[in-house]
């Protein structure tokens, strides 16, 4: 189904579940968890492997890191944050948004990050040590900051539906604009444009980020309803699959899933021919190796089809339920 070398891209991604770190795309480019021995069919409390903390990135100045992953960039007030996860792996920011400069986010949004305590990370590229510690991060509650998000694009993820991740840690201090940090470090070390002093106004701060971001892609929004007819209309493919070998079983405090080998028995929507091979990532315990299920489905990256996920919580049906969906379907 596919080859040996896509295998491997595919079994790192779904080691680190394509969230976290300086990069949230489908295939992590900045981000390199240390790999231990792949074993198939791994699941929960036999995940060990899965669980790395060493982490390895690629430098990223400020403007290459806002320019390429920030999806949303806001200036927020603190309201607190506590560990999250049933591991207690993550660390759960929240913040009242004040002004969005990119993106639609919420007036409240939940901001996620690795708890530093777990994990060690190196940054390469760069010709001298970056002490960089994912998550470990200070706020004032009488403080404006303005934050560069990525959103988590991931339907299945157990964080907040309004869920977004830092991009290295990039906080700007919007009072006091010389404290502001990246990586683990004053931002004015990572910036090539913007010389970043107490001097710096607030105005000046947005206009360079406006420009900055006037090309960057808007995070994606995934079909919130639980309605069978809305969930078809908004899927752009529906399959009925047969579920075949099981590929791994990642169970963390980001999301519990389920990956497997499939086959589209029936394409009922989309341009995908029957029998089609493809990896489907499900929520986790959700279905058995044979079964045959109705899935609404979309392909992890734009015109990739050899790996799917489903389009929301509620994209899974019985096969019971055929005749209802092609009578969605046909209309």
């Amino acid at each position: 189904m596919v080859c040996n070398l896509k295998k491997l891209l595919i079994i790192a991604v779904a080691a680190v579940l394509v969230l976290g770190g300086c990069s949230d795309s489908p295939l992590p480019q900045v981000e390199k968890f240390v790999q231990t021995e792949y074993k198939p069919g791994l699941r929960d409390g036999e995940q060990n492997e899965y669980e790395q903390k060493d982490a390895s990135y690629d430098y990223l100045t400020f403007e290459e890191a806002v320019s390429e992953f920030a999806t949303d960039v806001v200036i927020v007030r603190y309201v607190g944050h506590e560990p999250f996860g049933e591991r207690q792996s993550l660390i759960e920011y929240e913040f009242i948004v004040v002004e969005r400069i990119l993106g639609n986010a919420a007036d409240r949004i939940f901001v996620y990050a690795e708890n530093p305590e777990n994990i060690n990370a190196s940054v390469d590229g760069i010709d001298r040590a970056v002490l960089y510690k994912p998550g470990d991060l200070s706020f004032d509650a009488d403080t404006e900051y303005m934050l560069a998000l990525r959103k988590i694009e991931n339907p299945l993820s157990h964080t907040h539906e309004d869920g977004f991740t830092f991009i290295c840690n990039i906080v700007i201090d919007m009072d006091n604009p010389g404290e502001s940090m990246m990586y683990s470090e004053e931002l004015s070390l990572h910036s090539d444009e913007l010389e970043f002093t107490d001097e710096l106004s607030e105005d000046d701060i947005i206009a360079f980020i406006e420009e900055l971001t006037e090309d960057n892609t808007p995070g994606r929004e995934f079909v919130q309803s639980d309605t069978t007819r809305v969930l078809i209309s908004d899927s752009p493919y529906v399959f009925v699959v047969e579920v075949g070998e099981l590929l791994v079983s990642p169970r963390t405090d980001w999301m519990s899933t389920d990956i497997y080998h499939v086959s589209a028995v029936q394409v009922l929507k989309g341009d995908v021919a029957d029998g089609h091979e493809f990896l489907l990532t499900f929520a986790a315990d959700t279905v058995k190796e044979g079964g045959r299920y109705i899935v609404a489905v979309e392909p992890i990256e734009e015109g990739y089809d050899d790996w799917f996920r489903l389009t929301s919580i509620n994209s899974l049906f019985n096969f019971r339920r055929l005749s209802e969906i092609l009578e969605f379907i046909g209309n």
